[in-house]
């Protein structure tokens, strides 16, 4: 906690001599999050948020925006600034402010009038339906996506995180045919931007995060021993550079995930409970533990 607060200390340093850095007021924020005080932290968001907005609604700086070829740019930014908000008040446990901010994101995406907006928010909002357990709800963003994703983005690394969302959705749902042909685009997709799986794997710096990822499509896809095979790998792994905490918390999580799809709930409810106990805020795995606690 003390380092959490130095941390803020420091960014508002910066923040002093780099008063417009958007990322500085992002990364307080997080840190306030992550200590419990989502006051301060959507207080951050909000103010942030306020000044995305200035800059769309006033008519000068929209035209300077579009001239520059930044309009959408901010569009973006407001667009993920939001669902972070939205995340803080769930956290929070304030689920009707999370799903209106929630609500006015899909609005503005869904408005033909923003035909570049990215899909990367609406990932973020069928992941909290997901996690919630709102499966009608996340299916049906999934089948939207491709009616307004925009080509361009489609055809770069999102493709890979819209496919890995999807093949999770379906697997939820129990859609074991639709989660193996989102998955095996996924995997094709990872191949295609990332190299090779050995390849992958060989980076030590991202090596969990891709054992956990991959092993997570597997499992989607039926194939539980090829899950198993991978998840149980990251346990060996040191803290790669995506870790949150030195313990991984995805390493129980996911075998949480092997141990209920082979029917062992009260091993999934152990790891899940250890996922946890880790992580703080995971509200895919306390759906999970109350399903193997029934």
């Amino acid at each position: 906690m003390g380092n959490y607060r130095q941390a803020i200390d420091e960014y508002k340093y910066m923040l002093d001599a780099f008063p417009q850095h958007t990322y500085v007021r992002n990364d307080i924020a997080k840190l306030h999050c992550r200590m419990g005080e989502y006051g301060k932290a959507i207080a951050y968001y909000s103010k942030e948020i306020e000044r995305k907005r200035n800059k769309l609604n006033s008519f000068s700086s929209i035209k300077r925006l579009v001239k520059n070829g930044e309009h959408m740019d901010v569009e973006n930014e407001l667009m993920r600034l939001m669902c972070e908000l939205a995340d803080v008040y769930r956290q929070a446990g304030d689920y009707e402010s999370a799903e209106r901010n929630y609500r006015i994101v899909l609005k503005r995406w869904g408005n033909v009038i923003y035909p570049k907006i990215s899909v990367k928010p609406i990932l973020k909002i069928i992941e909290y339906y997901r996690d919630k357990g709102e499966l009608a709800a996340a299916r049906s963003l999934v089948k939207k996506i491709y009616q307004r994703v925009d080509n361009d983005e489609l055809m770069t690394r999102v493709s890979k995180d819209i496919h890995f969302t999807e093949t999770t959705v379906y697997y939820e749902l129990g859609d074991t045919l639709n989660a193996k042909l989102k998955g095996k685009v996924y995997l094709a997709q990872l191949e295609k931007y990332n190299g090779t799986i050995d390849e992958i794997l060989s980076d030590a710096r991202y090596k969990p995060m891709y054992l956990y990822d991959i092993g997570i499509i597997k499992l989607c896809m039926g194939e539980i021993d090829e899950a198993e095979r991978y998840i149980s790998q990251i346990v060996d792994c040191r803290q790669c550079v995506m870790c949150e905490c030195a313990e991984c918390f995805e390493y129980y999580f996911g075998m949480g995930l092997i141990a209920e799809s082979r029917g062992r709930k009260e091993e999934a409810a152990e790891l899940y409970e250890k996922a946890i106990e880790l992580k703080g805020d995971y509200p895919c795995a306390k759906r999970h533990l109350n399903m193997c606690r029934q």
